[in-house]
């Protein structure tokens, strides 16, 4: 419930009033809102949770806490900063939710007769991986890459990196099957004022049919956020498409960025917040397009099986990411086996 009230104050534009502090009259005039239902779901919402306050002139407010969630989840777009709280969650998923009985009596099915909210997806999945071009920057420099190449380039990680003060001395590639997913990243570049990134139109499936792009390039990190989305093709299928990047002789290594599944014995080393988030992140993928969500040791065993040799683990300053990664020594003629 509390979730749903996040949202749907989002969307109307409360939050952004929120930051200053003001009642629920003032908000409901500024924002053209029903003045009774905007104060039910304030207090309510300043009653039962952690973000929101109201003091004792009926000012309504963001705790120290809810200041902290709307700055990590906040994007400037124009004049008009969007919240990407739960619009992921709620917002982009609620389809699903609403058919969430059809999907299980199986007289609905994900991708056919529903479809998430895309625009929801796409701005929450850009704000939540922004966090992660620094990992991707420290594996890019320490193993010494000439080009990063993104499988899935929708994340904006890209347009991060190649904006970066350092930028232009390392090739950028997106490759995804989709040209509307390869126009959404190239806009996410344009935002940064960034047109240096190479964008290909290829299958992660079948790197046979792009890798001649990247045949003078002297070491090639590879990465992605999406290998759980890959999953829904079949293990076997992602382990055969790795297998063929890592025996080339220019790769310097596999990136993968991902949220891994909590085991029960790690509850109680986990703070509430992350374990329901984790938990809730299980959940979604796996009604949703067939992804599936591993754990840590099941992500470095489909590395390895992939023909990564020497997986390691590194934290990122992403909310529940691991960076799993394979390397190699940056060494003159470096081959893969």
């Amino acid at each position: 419930m509390e979730a749903q009230i996040y949202f749907h104050l989002n969307q109307c534009g409360v939050f952004q009033r929120l930051r200053m502090g003001t009642t629920a009259a003032e908000m409901a005039r500024e924002l053209a809102l029903d003045e009774r239902i905007l104060r039910s779901l304030l207090e309510y919402a300043a009653d039962a949770g952690d973000l929101v306050r109201r003091d004792a002139d009926d000012v309504f407010g963001l705790t120290p806490f809810g200041a902290t969630v709307a700055d990590h989840y906040s994007k400037v777009n124009g004049e008009r900063v969007i919240y990407n709280m739960f619009d992921v969650r709620v917002g982009a998923w609620g389809p699903v939710w609403v058919n969430l009985g059809e999907m299980l009596r199986g007289t609905k099915v994900y991708g056919v007769d529903l479809h998430r909210a895309g625009t929801y997806a796409a701005d929450g999945l850009f704000k939540l991986a922004a966090p992660l071009a620094e990992a991707v920057q420290r594996v890019a420099d320490d193993l010494d890459a000439s080009a990063v190449v993104e499988l899935g380039p929708t994340s904006g990680i890209l347009a991060q990196l190649a904006a970066m003060p350092d930028g232009a001395h390392r090739r950028y590639v997106g490759v995804d099957t989709k040209p509307e997913s390869l126009a959404f990243a190239r806009g996410l570049a344009q935002e940064r004022n960034v047109d240096s990134i190479g964008w290909l139109l290829g299958d992660a499936f079948a790197p046979q049919g792009w890798l001649q792009a990247l045949a003078g390039e002297r070491r090639v990190l590879y990465f992605s956020c999406h290998f759980h989305e890959f999953l829904s093709h079949g293990q076997a299928r992602v382990e055969q498409a790795l297998q063929v990047l890592t025996a080339q002789p220019q790769t310097a290594g596999i990136l993968a960025l991902e949220q891994p599944r909590l085991e029960s014995e790690q509850r109680a080393d986990t703070t509430p917040t992350r374990w329901l988030y984790a938990q809730s992140n299980v959940l979604i993928h796996h009604l949703i397009k067939n992804a599936r969500i591993l754990t840590g040791a099941q992500w470095q065993e489909l590395l390895r099986r992939g023909g990564c040799s020497a997986v390691r683990v590194e934290p990122t300053r992403g909310f529940g990411f691991s960076a799993y990664v394979d390397a190699v020594a940056p060494t003159v003629g470096a081959s893969r086996v």
